[in-house]
């Protein structure tokens, strides 16, 4: 049809799109065709009647999940509008407002201009429940745990007083948004209060979108390990929501939740139980980023480091081509995930790089970059730079880090900087800190119960951190935490020498470094059996 001039291509275009409608009435024809040919057609046919079409193909397509072709139909309708004298405002809105959505899902770049200058609009006009869901549709409940985003806090401040103060699935989800992105600006007890209002809100209303948000949202901000069982039940709720209601990765989600949580009961068969489940329920693209991340963290768990870079790096490359979440928060969570691999490994001197470009333009880092960075000066046998930066975590905040996400493994990091540094009143306070979670195993760095032991070790609780090392052997050998076991036995090695049960386990554990590609173990474990 390209061929044919443009006066009898598009006369073309209107008879079919005529013929197609007349046709419609008595078999099933493609939505798309329809919206095509009389998008096509112009203003030989019916303007409106195009509009029609193109949104309605935009919503087949979007319930499919094919975003990129319901942004490609939105914008059509969009065109079509344009030909129409008379547009209902509000219908206008609402398809900008769709094509933003699924334009954000898919993954164009266009998405987060498109999405901010709508709420910018919508805040000028006074419209809160548009600007929310701009907002929501730009975040899609989304929070980075680098740097709190101090525009997006004002706009969602500025959004709920916009909004009418009674209950709303809307203002459910943007108040637990809010609790979520604040994370700098609000103290960690009343962004509890904040999120287990707005999930009691999303229950009231019997929203199924708005209840998977608060849920999801929820189970971050009590990510901590005195929450376990609370956190393992809203994980089971929140696949529940997202398997019945059909939405795109709530359930997806459900599972991340189900996985951490189970990791850290010790549940290793449970945990592969819900991985496989997860790679089933995987539909988008920020779904199969989830699993990636859930792949490279079991294939950590269990010492397998290089198949852990692997599934890091497909990560990556899932997360950045969802789009669903900003490019920033997709780069520091590959660069995050890399340094745990680095840091097991004794290589994370060849990643500081990569750590520095990801804090460019950061104002206030967290207290755990660090700790990290001291782990980095450790390798280095350097104790004045591991000092200076386990000092600036301190000064940071690190012993009052809420109870969420980072909680354990930070100070977990932290503890073994401590008992290297030999800096007792820390090892105090941290023991007092951990210790009533002794019987947790992170899929970061292993059992919590090593990190205690070596604390107790330099308190010099010598009998206590015998028992507690030798419960963190036993759990990576029950989980088979093949890299986590290696460095467990080290510990009690070193702590038993010269006997010869220690002997024993420093040769295992040089052995196992040596398989499993840990440099750093391996030049540990040859200088303390020599």
């Amino acid at each position: 049809m390209d061929e044919l001039p443009a006066g009898r291509r598009v006369r073309l275009h209107a008879r079919i799109a005529q013929a197609l409608e007349r046709a419609a009435a008595t078999r099933a024809v493609a939505v798309g065709d329809l919206a095509a040919h009389f998008t096509a057609a112009g203003t030989l046919v019916d303007a409106a009647r195009g509009v029609h079409y193109a949104r309605a193909a935009g919503d087949e397509a979007a319930a499919k999940l094919a975003y990129d072709i319901a942004g490609q139909q939105y914008e059509r309708a969009l065109r079509a509008q344009e030909g129409l004298s008379h547009v209902r405002e509000a219908e206008r809105l609402d398809l900008e407002l769709e094509r933003g959505r699924v334009l954000k899902l898919a993954g164009d770049e266009r998405a987060d201009e498109l999405l901010r200058a709508f709420a910018t609009a919508a805040e000028a006009r006074g419209d809160g429940e548009r600007m929310a869901e701009a907002l929501l549709a730009l975040g899609l409940d989304w929070a980075d745990l680098v740097e709190e985003d101090a525009e997006m806090v004002a706009l969602l401040r500025q959004a709920l007083a916009l909004l009418p103060s009674g209950d709303s699935a809307i203002r459910a989800r943007l108040e637990g948004f809010l609790a979520q992105e604040a994370f700098s600006s609000v103290p960690d007890s009343e962004r509890r209060a904040m999120v287990g209002r707005a999930l009691a809100m999303a229950r009231r209303v019997g929203d199924a979108k708005a209840l998977a948000s608060l849920l999801t949202a929820h189970s971050w901000i009590v990510a901590g390990p005195e929450s376990l069982p609370g956190r393992l039940a809203l994980a089971d709720e929140l696949v529940a929501v997202g398997r019945e209601r059909g939405l795109p990765y709530a359930e997806t989600d459900g599972h991340h939740m189900r996985f951490l949580a189970l990791v850290e009961l010790g549940d290793v068969e449970a945990a592969d139980d819900t991985l496989t489940a997860a790679r089933t329920a995987a539909r988008t693209g920020r779904a199969h980023g989830t699993v990636a991340f859930l792949d490279a963290a079991r294939a950590l768990l269990a010492g397998r480091l290089q198949a852990a870079e692997a599934e890091a790096r497909r990560m990556h490359e899932a997360l950045r081509a969802a789009g669903s979440i900003p490019p920033s928060a997709a780069e520091s969570t590959f660069v995050r995930m890399l340094s745990l691999i680095r840091l097991v490994q004794g290589r994370l001197s060849e990643h500081e790089a990569a750590r520095r470009a990801m804090a460019e333009g950061v104002t206030k880092l967290p207290a755990t970059f660090f700790v990290v960075r001291a782990h980095a000066a450790r390798e280095r046998d350097d104790r004045d730079g591991a000092r200076k930066a386990f000092e600036r975590a301190l000064d940071e905040g690190l012993l009052d880090l809420p109870h969420g996400p980072t909680w354990t493994i930070s100070l977990t990091w932290a503890a073994d900087i401590c008992a290297w540094l030999e800096d007792r009143p820390r090892a105090a306070r941290l023991y007092d800190l951990l210790a009533p979670f002794g019987d947790v195993m992170t899929y970061q760095y292993g059992p919590v119960a090593r990190a205690v032991g070596r604390l107790a070790q330099t308190l010099d609780r010598h009998d206590e951190a015998e028992q507690l090392l030798r419960d963190a052997v036993a759990l990576c050998e029950r989980m088979d935490a093949r890299a986590f076991l290696a460095m467990a036995r080290q510990d009690l090695g070193e702590l038993l020498l010269p006997s010869p049960e220690g002997r024993r386990l420093l040769e295992q554990a040089r052995a196992a470094a040596n398989e499993l590609g840990m440099p750093g173990l391996t030049k540990r474990a040859v200088a303390a059996y020599e």
